[in-house]
């Protein structure tokens, strides 16, 4: 199914440059309408008369195909304030007026349309605007006594001005997510009004059937919203009622968020992606505005929320749109270069870290089960996203060397399995995107940095190894972590299978440095356990934060203690940490841990408005006022470093690593990559999406 949305890609490039043909300035205002038909949505053309909105609309019609028919409904009509039903719904039906029934022939008018263009929308009469209403938004129209399910895909509509101090037409207003101004031409582009073709009569039209935009509404919904961006929506959301709070016109509804979050997920899908990123929301800029004196306002409030994720990409890193713009792509698709002589018969490159083994296709990744392959101490290199969910059987890798994931994806099957069965001492792995399922059964003596893995690392465990800059939904290990370094990496939520603590089960002889964790409603299944670990000895444990909710099973109704770090310690030093909001149910909650006759805590600190047990501010951390839980506290009092390591997020009101997983892998903790080598990573996304 991938390669059909990256086929669909393809196709709506070809599409854009086509129906744009005949036309000048028009780019924005043609995208957004084509993208509205995508999405399901509306769009509203505001502009003076002879700005060519009528004619974006019927490209975009034509764009769309019955899989049965030549082509799509289209309904066009200019809107008067004298303007009647009759010509918007269809005349009455004389045959079921003699039944006594209200109904009309609604067939060639709007209730059978895919798409459709009304002009001069606000002149609607109120009869029409009532109909309009329950069409816009739940695609049905009041067909006398029967409820009519209409056909419409998009309506595009046109108004030489908004409507102001008219308060009946903003609830049709509010139905059109995307707004786009539509001008005259600049003056200095007047000169190509002098030889243009005739875009009404373009020949081979690329098109869109209706079972391709059905199948695409099917994926959308399996499209994620990284917690990045949803952070980022909630602060454009705040920093917007902020900035209009003395603007009655500039109120946003539920409504409006559900459906720009929709509109971000087709977004990201149209551009072959299966998460919304940074450049997705750049379209935000056509959806929050009324009034066209805020527009300017609006698109400044966006930009200065997304600058600060600018010029961060070192150019030495070979993320995917970066590696697309230095390496040429063959008519397959797939990245082209000089071919080295392979080590590997069938494979491209020499194993180096200088000329790696390019991973290309789960074919070339499955490979590395042969032991002349993937235990000989190689280094590879993904240069595309690779779905093992295809296949039947997982295979079963134990790897040793250096495997650079580039920033690209492997897809499994969303079973508790891993796409390594075990990574053998020397190895390195980097920069690797997983998604459903595990990165390794075990994992001795390795270094792992810069991956998000979307379920637990190892299903068992890890020795002797250092892991840095991860994000892992789930646990760490499963069941045992022994002699390894963590630091700055994000643990949260819930894995397939059973819950265990953030970091392990058993933890033994580790260090643990600026990591956090974050309880997602764990149901542990334990009498007595620990957020954390359940069982933490001979351990350094420092600057780290916890926060979140686990519970204690129903079934298990006898006595249960819980601690928002570890339920049995020995011999460890916890140290400048900080517990946030934690709840739980069991009978007794500690802080960090049940007792500390052989653990050392020190300096550790927990948010006022958790209830513990005992009140053994050793135990569960010194109290603090949730007005004084503050960067300044962690960063001057705790020695937390919020210059290269942690940040304060202002509406959670806590803290949060700066940039882990793949962000991270654009430049590493501590190391401080020169201005004039690097790249915008922000400016990277939007230059490979299409809509923006």
């Amino acid at each position: 199914m991938k390669r059909q949305m990256l086929e669909i890609k393809h196709k709506l490039a070809a599409l854009l440059a086509q129906l744009n043909e005949g036309l000048v300035e028009r780019d924005e205002a043609m995208k957004l309408a084509l993208l509205s038909l995508l999405a399901g949505e509306n769009i509203l053309l505001v502009g003076p008369p002879g700005t060519a909105k009528s004619l974006i609309s019927r490209q975009v019609a034509k764009a769309l195909k019955d899989d049965d028919k030549e082509g799509s409904s289209h309904f066009e009509y200019l809107l008067t304030k004298f303007s009647t039903p009759e010509e918007i719904f269809g005349p009455l039906s004389i045959s079921k007026l003699k039944e006594d029934r209200f109904e009309r022939n609604t067939a060639g008018y709007l209730p059978s349309a895919q798409v459709a263009f009304l002009d001069e929308i606000f002149k609607a009469s109120s009869s029409i605007l009532n109909a309009l209403l329950t069409i816009l938004n739940e695609r049905i129209y009041h067909n006398g006594a029967a409820v009519q399910k209409v056909p419409l895909r998009s309506l595009i509509a046109a108004s030489n001005e908004l409507p102001t101090g008219q308060e009946e037409l903003g609830a049709l207003y509010d139905r059109f997510l995307l707004r786009s101004f539509v001008d005259y031409v600049s003056e200095d582009n007047l000169h190509k009004l002098f030889t243009l073709g005739n875009s009404e009569h373009l020949e081979h039209l690329a098109s869109l059937k209706l079972g391709e935009l059905a199948e695409l509404d099917k994926q959308v919904t399996s499209v994620q919203l990284p917690e990045l961006i949803q952070e980022t929506i909630l602060d454009i959301w705040k920093k917007h009622n902020e900035l209009f709070k003395e603007d009655r016109r500039e109120g946003l509804s539920d409504r409006r968020l559900v459906k720009v979050l929709h509109l971000l997920k087709v977004s990201a899908l149209t551009n072959d992606r299966d998460e919304v990123d940074l450049s997705d929301l750049m379209l935000l800029r056509y959806c929050l505005w009324n009034h066209i004196d805020n527009k300017g306002k609006v698109t400044t409030l966006i930009h200065d929320i997304l600058r600060p994720f600018s010029q961060v990409s070192s150019k030495n890193n070979y993320d995917k749109a970066y590696y697309s713009q230095i390496i040429p792509i063959n008519n397959s698709g797939i990245a082209s270069r000089d071919k080295s002589i392979g080590i590997i018969s069938g494979l491209e490159g020499k194993g180096t870290e200088d000329d790696p083994i390019l991973i290309k296709n789960f074919h070339d990744f499955g490979r590395l089960e042969e032991k002349g392959v993937g235990e000989m101490g190689y280094y590879f290199r993904q240069i595309d996203d690779i779905d093992l969910a295809v296949l039947k059987t997982f295979p079963v890798i134990e790897f040793k060397g250096g495997y650079d994931g580039n920033g690209f994806k492997i897809q499994g099957r969303g079973k508790n399995e891993a796409i390594f069965n075990n990574i053998l001492p020397g190895s390195v792995i980097k920069n690797l995107h997983v998604i459903d399922c595990s990165l390794s059964n075990n994992s001795t003596g390795s270094d792992i940095s810069f991956c998000k893995v979307g379920q637990t690392m190892f299903l068992n465990g890890a020795s002797d190894c250092k892991i840095t800059g991860c994000v892992i939904i789930g646990s760490l290990a499963n069941q045992s972590l022994n002699k390894s370094k963590i630091s700055n990496c994000y643990i949260r939520g819930r894995s397939i299978g059973d819950d265990y603590p953030k970091l392990s089960v058993l933890v033994d002889s580790c260090d643990v440095m600026d990591c956090l964790f974050y309880i997602d409603n764990c149901d542990y299944g334990k009498r007595s356990n620990g957020g954390v670990a359940h069982t933490c000895k001979n351990s350094m444990v420092e600057r780290c934060f916890i926060t979140g909710k686990f519970t204690i099973p129903s079934s298990i109704n006898i006595y249960s203690m819980s601690a928002g770090f570890t339920a049995n310690t020995e011999n460890n030093k916890i140290k400048n940490c900080a517990l946030g909001v934690v709840s739980t149910n069991a009978d007794r909650f500690y802080g960090f841990c049940f007792s500390h006759s052989t653990t050392e805590l020190l300096g550790n600190v927990s948010v006022g408005t958790n209830k513990f047990s005992a009140p053994d501010d050793i135990i569960n951390g010194r109290p603090v006022d949730g007005a004084r839980f503050n960067q300044g506290l962690l960063q001057h009092s705790l020695g937390w470093d919020f210059e290269n390591i942690w940040q304060w997020n202002d509406q959670a009101n806590s803290p949060r690593l700066q940039s882990v997983g793949l962000m991270a892998a654009n430049n590493p903790i501590g190391e401080q990559t020169p201005a004039s080598d690097k790249i915008d990573l922000l400016l990277q996304q939007i230059n490979a999406n299409l809509w923006v």
